[in-house]
């Protein structure tokens, strides 16, 4: 084979490969066939311990009526849901006041400020969100995180009951799916500084990664958030625990979204542009 007809072999291989990686047509979540999720990069925040940002992955968990719901596949910050000023108060458990929602609380507060205003900054795709709890961030409910047929996860608080075997050999309880790691900046980062060292002030990191995160549910009498903990489990915990992340979801209207690259895996998320509701 000459050099030329070489050369030809390889531009056409490379336009094969090319014609196969085109964005895909469609957003879509969870597969129950292949028991797969989807990824999406939308907007930035803070990634590196030091606080340099990244583009932020979320996982598609499901699309229904032209509305996709994610949530990001990391732990992106760690926030209390009830802010505390002192140590004293948390271990006397003195809070300001109670809450009966979780939209009444400083976190509620915090995602429709300062996160928003953050992750959007550098991509704004607010004209595709739709708004949750009057929220365009907000924390998955129980009933989402307990919706194995569209989101995958499991119908039970614990999720320790496994699928039918795959050849014979037991499949991961459903559980995993709920687990999350966190990126090095929630990791590291100290949310009440002022409290010294009478303890831990930070994420709570198990040793293999596993972090917990809050869930939107009360229980007020007792001052306690719902969180999803770091095995997966649905748990609570005192409100003004600086311990636990914060791991925020978002609803899209995906008529307004169109796909312009990526192959939707998690190492290849798509990336996509705000386009209105043209085709």
């Amino acid at each position: 084979m000459s050099m030329k007809q070489l050369l030809a072999t390889i531009l056409c291989l490379l336009a094969i490969l090319g014609a196969g990686a085109a964005p895909a047509e469609e957003i879509v979540g969870f597969s129950a066939e292949t028991k797969d999720y989807h990824y999406m990069i939308l907007g930035t925040y803070p990634y590196e311990e030091d606080g340099t940002e990244a583009p932020l992955v979320w996982r598609v968990l499901g699309v229904k009526d032209q509305v996709a719901t994610l949530f990001t596949e990391d732990v992106i910050d760690v926030r209390q849901m009830i802010e505390l000023e002192t140590y004293k108060q948390l271990s006397k458990k003195k809070y300001p006041r109670k809450i009966q929602d979780w939209t009444e609380s400083d976190l509620y507060v915090w995602m429709c400020g300062e996160l928003a205003e953050t992750i959007l900054r550098q991509q704004d795709f607010s004209p595709a969100i739709i708004r949750v709890d009057g929220a365009p961030f907000y924390l998955l409910s129980d009933e989402e995180l307990r919706n194995k047929e569209t989101f995958g996860f499991p119908t039970n608080i614990l999720g320790s009951r496994r699928e039918p075997t795959d050849g014979g050999r037991p499949l991961e309880p459903l559980a995993v799916r709920r687990m999350a790691e966190a990126t090095p900046y929630a990791k590291n980062r100290v949310p009440q500084p002022n409290w010294g060292r009478k303890t831990k002030n930070k994420l709570s990191v198990m040793n293999y990664g596993g972090v917990a995160y809050w869930r939107a549910a009360i229980r007020s009498s007792i001052n306690w958030g719902g969180i999803v903990g770091v095995n997966g489990h649905l748990s609570w915990h005192g409100m003004g625990d600086v311990q636990i992340g914060v791991r925020p979801a978002l609803r899209l209207d995906v008529t307004k979204l169109r796909i312009v690259g990526g192959t939707g895996t998690k190492e290849d998320p798509w990336t996509v542009e705000v386009t209105g509701n043209q085709p």
